[in-house]
């Protein structure tokens, strides 16, 4: 029985899938180290790490509302995009989530010989890089994301591409536009084995600076990993209980996201405990006020084990 995409292309007309994409089961969308796809039409959870999943159906519909989205504007100025000759300027994003993984859709019937690759597309004349990476996310993800850093620009077959970094806040990948047949969830080390364009290989080169690439929770040991576990030890030995809190600097955070923990790992820290960026002492703490200094008692109270690793299970 023939599959057609449940939205028409740009003439109006209906858009058959020759070799439709499976969906998977509904536990993969929980699991940080699963990858999840959805089709057009399919069935999704309510609820992906936190955030509702339901259609962006007041999206905007002209260039102008588009350009208008303040979820677009980055703090930083951006260098301008150097348009090759005979390349088009073209804008994309990839939409990481807070579990560590990241979208990544698949072209209908592997247009342009793409099996999977990200959201992106032809910038138009009247609107921004910005406005354009955003629309073609809702378009060919159905999600409703928000740009968050600059990646890079990248020369691709038919164009220059200027790539965000950025996260969902909407939409459902069940109302992908009728140039993807499907959009997963995957880990970020399945991308070298996903993504099958040879445009997409220097992207995950990359993403491999802002994120590392591995199986392991733990991908650097000592300095900032040990003091956030023995501050998390220092708690329970004190109170025999885990804290619901851990306070420390941007700086600290940064070294764990970036040098310490991979994706995997990190989200199961977040899991865990509540994450409060604030200058000053690295701090642990519970709702019921109270409180370990790591700063202040360092290394004063011991485990006989060590426990935060196997309560966060790294």
């Amino acid at each position: 029985m023939p599959i057609y995409h449940p939205h028409q292309d740009e003439h109006g007309k209906p858009v058959l899938i020759k070799h439709p994409s499976t969906p998977t089961t509904a536990e993969a969308w929980q699991d940080a180290a699963a990858i999840a796809t959805a089709i057009p039409g399919g069935q999704m959870p309510a609820i992906i790490n936190g955030i509702l999943v339901s259609p962006w159906t007041d999206h905007p519909k002209t260039a102008e509302g588009w350009n208008a989205i303040t979820s677009q504007q980055l703090d930083q100025e951006e260098p301008p995009l150097k348009q090759a000759p005979g390349f088009k300027a073209s804008a994309g994003i990839v939409i990481l989530e807070s579990d560590g993984r990241v979208w990544i859709v698949a072209p209908t019937n592997h247009f342009g010989g793409y099996e999977w690759t990200f959201p992106k597309g032809t910038v138009t004349q009247d609107m921004t890089l910005h406005a354009t990476a955003i629309c073609e996310a809702m378009e060919e993800s159905g999600l409703q994301v928000r740009i968050t850093a600059l990646l890079g620009d990248f020369t691709r077959t038919t164009s220059v591409c200027r790539l965000y970094l950025g996260e969902r806040i909407g939409g459902s990948p069940a109302s992908m536009g009728w140039e993807s047949q499907a959009a997963s969830l995957v880990p970020l080390d399945a991308l070298p084995r996903l993504l099958n364009g040879a445009a997409d290989k220097p992207v995950i080169e990359a993403l491999r600076k802002y994120f590392p690439i591995g199986n392991g929770e733990i991908l650097a040991g000592g300095g900032n990993i040990v003091r956030t576990l023995q501050a998390i030890d220092g708690f329970y030995a004190t109170y025999g209980e885990w804290p619901t809190h851990l306070q420390m600097s941007a700086n600290h955070l940064a070294t764990l996201v970036t040098h310490h923990l991979s994706p995997k790992g990190f989200f199961k820290l977040q899991s865990k405990i509540k994450l409060v960026v604030e200058d000053g002492n690295l701090i642990a703490s519970s709702t019921n006020n109270r409180t370990f200094n790591y700063s202040r008692h360092g290394w004063d109270v011991h485990n006989t084990r060590l426990l935060a690793r196997e309560w966060l299970g790294i």
